[in-house]
This record gives C-alpha cells, structure tokens and sequence, in this order.
C-alpha cells in the first residue's frame, strides 16, 4: 500500500491524527496505516451530524446515522423563508436542507434553550486534539477581527471558504445564508417586518400576522416585486442596550442638564439641554428624561440601481457628544423604485416611541438594578427632499415652502427656487399655526400656506413642528449654499467676480497646496480647488470656514469678499461648541446682511432656499444648541455601512436591515 501523506491525515476533517512511531522492529504502536486512512475517509464522507465525540477520551468516533434526523425541533430548525425574496426561495431551500445536517452537533442542554449563542451551533470538538481550537472558536476570532475592520460578508465567506479548503471540511460559515445564520438571533430581536397595502398605502401590519388591508380587505402578502414592506428596529432593545452597556463609565447617572450659571452671567449653549425644546421637555415631564435625534434620508442602493434606500436613524442625547456618532442606530429601512409612503413607514416607529415616552424603557445598570427611565423624540433632521415628506409639508420650492417662516417664495414651480431677502422678516410659524393651517388643508383639500398633510411625527408626547425641527447645515451650507456661491464664481467668464482664469486657478491650487491646518475632526484634506465640483461636503466645509476668505482675497474683488465673509463669521460663531446670546445676535445680523448683499451683486435668481434656511440657524441654535449637535454627518456617514453588504438585487431590505447590526 501506498504511503499516505500525514498532512492529509492531519487536515483531512481538521483533527489532529496521533503520530505514528514505531517500534525497533518496525512496528506501529498506535494504529495501523490502513486504519488511519480509513478514518480520514470517513471523515471527508461523513456529515457533521455522523461525527461524535468520546466521553472517556478525547479521540473522535464515527457513527452513521440511518435517519439523518435531528433532534431540535422544527421551529428551531426551520427558518422564516418568507424574510427572503420570494425568487430566491428555490435557492435558499436548498441551502437550508445541507444547514440541517449541522444541527446535530448543537449539545442537547442546548437544544431547548432559546437563550443559546448561534455559534453553539458550530461543532465544539478541537481539530488538534486534546486542546486544539474548535471550528467554533475559530470562527468567532476571525469574525471579531474582521467586524472590527468593517470588513464585508464578501471577505468573510472567501476566508472561511479557503479555511474549508485547506482543512477539507465544510463546518465553517463559506456563504453568505451560512454567514446570517450566525447573526439570525441578534436580527430577529431587533428588527421587524411591516407590511402595508401599495393599493390604499395603509399600515397592515406585522408580516407573521395572516393579514388583510383594513381599507380594501385585500389579502396582503410580502412581495419584493410590490414593495409593500419595510423593516423597524425594536426601539426598546436598542436604547436599553445602549444605556446598559454605557452605564458603568457614566456611573449610571445619564442626566441632561443644562450649564449652570451664576446670577447675570449671560447664557451659553453648549449642548441640547442648554436649548429651549429641552427645556420645555423638561417642564412638562420632569427633569430627569432621556432624549433622542431622529435623522431621515435617501440614498441609491447601489451604482446604476432605480432603487432607492429610505432610512430612519437615531442618535442618543444621554451619553457625550464625542460617543453620539459612534451609538448611531438604525430605526427603519425601506427599499423601493417610488417614494414611500412616510407616514406608514413612520407609524410603527412613532407608536413604540410613544409608548416608550409615557411609559417609560426598563434596564438594568452595571449594579444589577432594576432602572425605568422616560425617553423623548427631540428633533428630527432631514434634507429639503426628505423633510417635507416627514412632516406632511409643500417641498422647498413650493408656495410658502420654507419650513420655519411664511415666506412666500417669489417663484414657484419645479426649477423655481427665489427665496429673496426680505425686511422685516417673515413671521415665523408655530406648531399652534402649523395645526392651524393643517386643519384648514384638512378641510378644504388643498395646502394651505405651506402645509399639506398630517404627519404621524405630531403624535410624540412633546414634540412639535416646526419648533422640533432642526435646520441642519451640511445640506443647507456644505453642499448647498457654499457650492452655489463657487459655481457662480466660475461659470461666466464675463462677469467681474469669475475666479477661474488659468492664473487665479493656479495660484489657488498653489496656496492650497502650501496650507497646513491642525487635524481637524471628520474632515477629508482639500484637494485643489480645480476639484471643487468633486469635493465631499466636510472638504467644502474645510474650505468655507477656514481657507476661502485668506484665499480669495487675492483673486476675487473686496466687495465679493466681504458679502462671503459676512457668512463665513456668522457660520464659525455657530459651529463653536460654547456659544452666548451675543454670539447668536451677532450671527443674525452678519446672515441678513449676507442674504441682502448677495442679492445685491448677483439678482434674485441666485436667492436659493439653502440661502434662505440659513436666516434660521441663530433661532435653531437658541432652540437646541450649536449647529453640530444637529448635523447630518453623522448620520451620512451610516449609510456605507448599510450599504456595504449588499450582494443582490434582491432582497435589498433584508440584506440592510441584516448589515447594519
């Protein structure tokens, strides 16, 4: 017989043969060579289910199994197939079927458990006996690494595909069904499946639920072609979560309180609390509640896709503005090629809010106490697209289509965009007038001054529109006004304030180039200013408040420069993270000054509702404090992280919901 190779021997199902030494006369003492072979065959043809191991010894045994049959029970067995695309389903079947083989390994004080880790499920028995690591084991090490680098289930699934190669064995998590199999526990405790009639575009319900529409009584099923789904978190799990993994660090006080300040000292914001939204939080129910940023936004599922990703996301007030971005959640997604239906997709959400609201969220502290603290919706930011579907208003380029004051927008229409400088100001809306004027819609069947619809979002305890709205800056400056202002600058060649000669260009990349600026948190560096086009919008805002106005003082003209640094005063004095009253006056006078000159030297047609909503900041600041406590960055910057594990058209919902954990 031939010899055969000890590394196949030692690989062949991942266990580490004994060694075999013989004897002065030649002799085996261990095993004989025809009975190591016969084992490691055994091992590439057996299944997981036929592998046991030996109580007395650490050695493995191998026991076929006429059934093939399990012992779990089929609902731990069997997975929710219609979380999947109903096309998949054929393909998901199958790969369910070899799962099945797998679950015989899970140990039997297990089986029942509900309570288990998915990767009991993975064969606990060592590859190099006796104290070898176990595919289990392995498993979780490699993932840790790869979550920690924000690795994709791509990589992940090619890594344990090789590792099943070299150790000619299939325990390891080689594809993406696999992979999810090991997250299925977390996913299903925190996410859910709504469904809603695209007939009536009305809330359903729950998808475990047999469910009819409650307008039409059509029987509603989830279908990937209609797009009749979307998906929540459990806000209860998420917020607990977040204060029980926090609260030995914070000593289990997370308190929103404002600064204190002696008698006559003027008054600073520094954080939310310091706004007056809280404060009226506060007064209404109590000092000690907990609050929440609601943030909601588009963006495409993937390059050259119609789909559209619609997410809802969350960020908690009760721990540092430092943590804030990195405790970033995700509240609801919903996938489709036509807008939502915000409200429906809302409902859910707003209905577990409140409850959370009045009654209160239970966690347990780093003490092992009981705690019951009420949690607050504060504000809600989203971009001139996102928000008026949010909260039931015109969009931005509409009659009266500013969110906060009753400008009338001098043209309207869809390319129609005049927001002109006006004096006095317009007055500014409040949530008695917004219910006012959406009464009056209610009625009459067409908006009124602005409003349209009936937004679920009125129904938190507390929280009001258009006073709970935040006038975020990185849609309104950083890549709205800012942008405009540089692509004026450089698109007529006639014009006295163009910019962008040969030689103004190349002294502008020349001092930019030559610029060293300190680290600045969440910036990108600069790239040349021929680039502008392309620059993301923290680079935009580099330039804006630390590079134009040094800069363009020797390219552009001074009463360019002076209208622009008007703006760029106003912007840095509310992006400090301690503002006073002062600071907030001075900011109002250089923004209406801004708006009145730039209409001054370029005409009403560059008079833009970015330009407009930036008069808001100061009022914004005084209700919830300086500008970044509000900011859309943040937020932004989840939606790679949504994205990244994206492998199908299909599904897409599923496959997010699934990565964003």
């Amino acid at each position: 017989m031939m010899m055969h190779d000890q590394s196949v021997d030692r690989c062949s199902d991942g266990v580490d043969q004994p060694s075999r030494e013989s004897d002065d006369d030649g002799h085996n003492e261990e095993e004989p060579e025809y009975e190591l072979e016969r084992r490691a065959s055994s091992i590439q043809n057996s299944s997981p289910s036929e592998i046991d191991v030996d109580a007395d010894d650490d050695t493995m045994s191998f026991t076929t199994t006429s059934s093939g049959s399990s012992s779990l029970n089929d609902s731990e067995l069997v997975d929710d197939e219609s979380d999947v695309d109903e096309d998949c389903d054929e393909e998901i079947n199958n790969e369910q079927q070899e799962e099945e083989s797998n679950e015989d390994l899970l140990p039997e004080e297990f089986q029942n458990n509900e309570s288990y880790s998915p990767f009991m499920k993975l064969p606990q028995v060592p590859l190099y006996p006796p104290d070898g690591p176990s595919v289990a084991e392995i498993t979780l090490v490699i993932l840790s690494i790869l979550i920690k680098h924000n690795s994709t289930d791509a990589l992940k699934t090619e890594i344990f595909r090789g590792l099943n190669l070299l150790l000619r064995t299939n325990f390891f998590p080689d594809n993406q069904y696999k992979l999810k199999k090991l997250y299925k526990k977390a996913t299903n405790d925190t996410m859910e499946c709504h469904l809603f009639c695209k007939k009536c575009m009305k809330y359903v319900g729950l998808k475990e639920d047999k469910l009819c529409c409650p307008s039409c009584s059509e029987f509603i099923k989830k279908s990937e072609k209609e797009e009749n789904f979307f998906f929540t978190a459990k806000l209860k799990n998420i917020l607990s979560s977040t204060l029980e993994k926090n609260s030995q660090s914070y000593d289990g006080n997370f308190a929103e309180m404002p600064l204190v300040r002696s008698d006559g000292e003027e008054k600073v914001f520094s954080d939310l609390p310091d706004g007056s939204i809280h404060a009226a939080l506060r007064g209404k129910f109590g000092p000690s509640i907990h609050t929440y940023n609601l943030f909601g936004d588009a963006a495409p599922a993937f390059e050259a896709s119609k789909k559209t990703i619609f997410a809802l996301m969350l960020a908690p007030n009760f721990i540092k503005k430092s943590e804030r971005s990195r405790n970033v959640k995700l509240a609801a997604i919903w996938v489709g090629r036509k807008e939502p239906a915000m409200n429906v997709v809302l409902q859910p959400f707003v209905k577990e809010a409140r409850y959370l609201a009045e009654k209160g969220i239970e966690w347990t502290d780093h003490n092992g106490d009981a705690r019951n603290c009420k949690i607050f919706p504060l504000t809600a930011v989203a971009d001139s697209v996102a928000r008026p579907k949010m909260i039931g208003s015109c969009v931005h380029n509409a009659q009266f289509g500013c969110t906060w004051c009753y400008h009338p927008n001098d043209a309207i229409g869809q390319s129609y965009n005049r927001y002109t400088f006006r004096e006095p100001c317009p007055p500014l809306r409040t949530n008695v007038s917004w219910k006012a004027d959406l009464e009056t819609a209610l009625n009459t069947g067409e908006p009124c001054k602005g409003v349209q619809n009936e937004s679920v979002l009125l129904d938190l305890p507390g929280f009001l529109i258009p006073e709970n709205i935040g006038v975020e800056h990185m849609h309104a400056a950083d890549v709205g006004h800012s942008k405009t202002v540089l692509k004026l600058w450089t698109s007529n060649f006639r014009q006295d304030y163009y910019i962008y000669t040969p030689a103004k260009r190349m002294l502008l990349d020349k001092n930019i180039s030559e610029v060293r600026l300190p680290t600045l948190k969440n910036a990108r560096l600069l790239t040349k200013f021929t680039d502008f086009k392309s620059w993301k919008a923290s680079q935009t805002k580099l330039w804006t408040l630390h590079l134009s106005v040094p800069l363009l003082i020797e390219v552009q003209k001074p009463k360019d420069v002076a209208v622009w640094a008007r703006f760029v005063a106003a912007y840095w004095l509310l992006n400090q993270s301690t503002i006073t009253e002062t600071d907030l006056i001075t900011a109002q006078t250089y923004l209406e000054e801004h708006s009145q000159g730039y209409e001054t030297l370029y005409g009403t047609l560059v008079m833009t509702s970015n330009l407009h909503q930036t008069l808001h900041w100061p009022l914004a600041v005084a209700r919830m404090g300086p500008l970044q406590n509000f900011s859309a960055y943040q937020y932004e910057g989840r939606f790679p992280d949504i994205k990244k594990d994206i492998s199908s058209t299909k599904a897409t919902a599923q496959q997010c919901s699934e990565g964003s954990k």
